[in-house]
């Protein structure tokens, strides 16, 4: 049976402060349970709009109006179902909307950051203490999701890595099974596309928590220690080198076109935004046939008996079937998230690549060349249970860093995400060449790539000499990246005849800007570190103060050695004990009962003979 205590504050506060009033327990006066104020039913209201236009919702009900033929073609209603859509889908002369060939994962991006802020207002802010979830946001979390988010996109946007198209359209030209389907307008191939992706969906995601291959990639999106909409945007960047494609998406070759497969993967992906939250309570009416946040929550636990859970992504009908729906309980034990063991680093690109290095160097041990087809776990194998070693219950934290450096990240990461990850996605390339097209994301992929390295690698450092040392082992990786994007964009301008030479190079401007901006930056950072004239160089990285997280490390070390030295203890006992043992057998034998025996007479009569000496 799930469990999880969602609605309780963490303890971890009054067993510091007991320690701190001498060991005696304090107790807290019982809070009434109070309705919510105004203002706050007002912020609910507001974040579940925000979800809804987040998550698909307008979109879902705008293909069921256009099916019934009652989707209106009047702008201000197209303006209200998608306020966003920059005249995309302004109808034709015959009033036809395209709804099926859109970008609605670029578009959602704006949806995607109000909900964030509003989030993380909700549960650090507004809601009341006792209603807070355990597990909310925390900086160096969020800012990890957000870059691995910014990484998918590129990715995605380069042609020549996306191979899963060319081999969608070559098994739907040549071996389909039907073309009943083929209408991308017509409502039966909707529906049967909109069946056929969520189940093979679920067929994929049940098989990459079990092949190491698969779990390379989807191990991403697990890593995170915390549970929040930011979570959803943890997307990898590495499924062109899985066979994901071959479970996910190119089985509906066979069936129906490539257009309804993109708008279907699309919408599952949308969907799945909001059940990454921990606002909205269990739904246990509908849980039986949707997935919901309560249901995605269980699958994202690392908690031993919760494991291998909720799969679905938007119907839980298939986990009723494969025998894997599991309901959430509120009450019990806590629920931890994250991977088994966790990843104890902030680097994006370490997350994308740590288990292709554990399958090469680890598991390849017991598994040999057969280790990316099987459970990446040694033979015999059982996750270790929560609060052990490989399944710890605190969190994975670096110290406290100081305000400048908090600064310096948060500047990075805007001007690397809410600035040049938007203004990419959002370019318009239909008139570009494969060449352009290529050679400018694969630049803006390495740009990107060696700014996330980066700041990943500074933030998951313990002090200025270590950062020191991180700067000097990542200089020579980032250069050759900003080298690498530089004869990209050379390539790509010397490859083909560029009509619009002119759009494509403010463009590349952009792009060089920012790579300039992110070489200055490190550059800026590495000679503060050095310098030791300038008093803030000392805390730029760390604050003096300890934080709670280093003080709660500093306990969990100082537990486990007092752990250590009392089996150190028990094991001399134990062998002290064992060597009694084995002098009393030797006792028992009769040859030492014998000399015992002549030995005892020998002391008996040399006493007796003192003695009467004594008299005489």
């Amino acid at each position: 049976m799930s469990t999880t205590s969602t609605t309780q504050p963490d303890g971890r506060a009054d067993r510091l402060l007991d320690e701190a009033t001498g060991g005696a327990p304090t107790t807290r006066p019982q809070q009434r349970s109070r309705r919510p104020s105004l203002p706050l039913v007002a912020a609910y209201i507001v974040f579940a709009v925000l979800l809804f236009y987040a998550s698909g919702g307008t979109l879902f009900i705008a293909s069921i109006l256009q099916q019934t033929g009652h989707l209106p073609t009047d702008r201000a209603w197209l303006t209200v179902l998608f306020p966003n859509g920059f005249g995309n889908f302004d109808p034709d002369e015959s009033g036809h909307v395209e709804l099926v060939k859109q970008d609605y994962l670029t578009l959602a991006m704006p949806w995607f950051v109000l909900c964030l802020v509003w989030e993380a207002l909700l549960v650090c802010r507004w809601m009341p203490p006792e209603k807070r979830p355990l597990h909310t946001y925390s900086f160096n979390d969020t800012i990890m999701s957000i870059s691995t988010g910014v990484l998918y996109i590129l990715v995605s946007k380069i042609v020549l890595l996306n191979w899963g198209s060319a081999l969608y359209e070559l098994i739907w030209d040549n071996a389909r099974v039907t073309s009943a389907f083929s209408d991308v307008e017509d409502p039966l191939a909707w529906w049967v596309s909109f069946f056929l992706a969520d189940f093979f969906y679920y067929v994929y995601h049940r098989a990459s928590h079990w092949f190491s291959w698969l779990w390379a990639s989807h191990l991403v999106h697990h890593c995170g220690e915390e549970y929040n909409l930011s979570t959803a945007l943890r997307q990898p960047a590495t499924d062109f080198l899985t066979p994901t494609r071959f479970l996910s998406s190119l089985p509906l070759a066979f069936f129906v076109p490539a257009p309804l497969t993109t708008f279907q993967a699309q919408l599952g992906l949308l969907y799945q935004f909001w059940i990454h939250t921990q606002v909205v309570p269990p739904l246990p009416l509908i849980e039986y046939v949707i997935n919901t946040s309560s249901l995605h929550k269980i699958h994202h636990a690392r908690n031993a008996h919760l494991l291998g859970k909720n799969y679905g992504a938007v119907l839980s009908v298939w986990d009723w079937l494969g025998g894997t729906l599991e309901f959430e309980h509120l009450e019990g034990e806590p629920i931890y998230f994250g991977i088994v063991p966790p990843l104890k680093s902030w680097s994006v690109v370490w997350a994308n690549f740590c288990h292709f290095h554990y399958m090469a160097t680890v598991q390849r041990r017991w598994h040999g060349l057969a280790s990316p087809f099987v459970h990446w776990t040694p033979p015999g194998g059982r996750c270790p249970k929560l609060g052990m070693r490989l399944n710890p219950e605190a969190k994975f934290e670096t110290p406290a860093f100081s305000l400048s450096f908090r600064i310096f990240i948060f500047a990075f990461e805007f001007v690397s995400v809410v600035l040049f990850g938007i203004y990419i996605s959002y370019i318009n390339t239909s008139t570009w060449s494969f060449g352009e097209k290529s050679g400018f994301y694969a630049a803006s992929f390495a740009f990107a790539l060696a700014a996330f390295s980066c700041m990943g690698l500074l933030q998951s450092v313990e002090g200025i000499h270590t950062a020191r040392r991180a700067l000097q082992v990542h200089r020579a990786w980032s250069l050759f990246l900003l080298l690498a994007g530089l004869a990209a964009f050379l390539w790509a301008w010397l490859a083909d005849q560029i009509e619009t030479r002119r759009v494509f190079m403010r463009d590349s401007i952009v792009v060089m800007f920012y790579a300039c901006f992110c070489l200055s930056c490190l550059v800026w950072l590495q000679l503060s570190l050095r310098s030791k004239a300038r008093p803030e160089a000392r805390d730029l990285v760390c604050e003096e103060q300890p934080s709670v997280q280093v003080f709660q490390r500093d306990l969990t070390k100082s537990a486990a050695n007092i752990e250590r030295r009392a089996q150190a203890k028990s094991r001399s006992r134990r062998s002290k004990n064992k060597k009694l043992q084995q002098l009393q057998q030797q006792e028992q034998t009769p040859e030492n009962r014998r000399n015992l025996a002549a030995t005892t007479e020998g002391s008996i009569a040399s006493r007796q003979s003192c003695s009467r000496k004594k008299r005489v």
